[in-house]
């Protein structure tokens, strides 16, 4: 399950990094619309996940993760084919409405006993450390793509990801637990109305939650924001 965690935010921290570059570089959009096509294709995909999140929660209590799970990744890596083959920025927009799958992935509840059976908090480091090697390949790969374009352009890393996607996919199909392991469990849990009735008493007897949805909203556009307005500064820099 590290291998999900750690190929998932890859995946969306190389796009989100890289996009300014490959939008100019590979569909011509003039500097001028660069941060106006990533901040669109951004909000397609940021919105979109919330809107979809709203309802994982009654999915995964009614059938559990796995199968979300692999949908999920078989979208994203058909995205991540696509890339390599687009001409225009309605096309991107489309790839980007495949990739709203992306942080669901990235935000599943993989609880710790997934990872860790005799220790959560060890099962949460490795989860986080996983995260954290992902970030720093996905800014290796952007750093490669730049000093090596040729070697490593933006088709080939879009195809090996893709590649890491069903590699991943695959991974998950054969060997992946999930949360609704028995009958009874299943039963008690398939009604969506009980789950939507949990969902709003828990909600309406602990308002903070939606600090904390809010919160994590904010972080996610922040880091956007700021990943976007740094790539523009070091290219606006790099062309004087």
């Amino acid at each position: 399950m590290l291998l999900v965690e750690f190929t998932g935010m890859l995946a969306m921290t190389w796009w989100s990094a890289s996009m300014i570059f490959y939008i100019q570089n590979e569909l011509d959009v003039p500097v001028t619309e660069l941060q106006t096509v990533s901040s669109n294709a951004t909000s397609v995909v940021v919105f979109g996940s919330i809107f979809l999140n709203i309802v994982m929660g009654v999915i995964y209590d009614t059938i559990g993760r796995k199968a979300p799970i692999v949908i999920f990744l078989a979208i994203t890596s058909m995205a991540f084919s696509s890339f390599p083959f687009l001409k225009n920025e309605k096309e991107f927009y489309l790839a980007a409405v495949f990739l709203i799958a992306l942080p669901i992935i990235n935000t599943n509840p993989f609880v710790a006993d997934l990872i860790q059976k005799e220790s959560y908090g060890i099962g949460n480091m490795l989860r986080s450390n996983s995260i954290n090697l992902s970030n720093l390949t996905a800014y290796v790969l952007l750093m490669l793509n730049a000093s090596y374009p040729d070697l490593f352009c933006n088709d080939f890393i879009y195809l090996c990801l893709t590649a890491m996607l069903l590699s991943v996919t695959s991974l998950v199909v054969v060997g992946m637990k999930d949360v609704v392991k028995e009958e009874q469990q299943r039963t008690e849990r398939i009604s969506v109305k009980y789950v939507l009735k949990q969902s709003y008493e828990l909600i309406s007897t602990e308002p903070i939650i939606l600090l904390g949805i809010a919160g994590s909203v904010i972080q996610i556009c922040t880091k956007i924001i700021g990943n976007g307005t740094t790539t523009l500064a070091i290219q606006y820099y790099f062309s004087q």
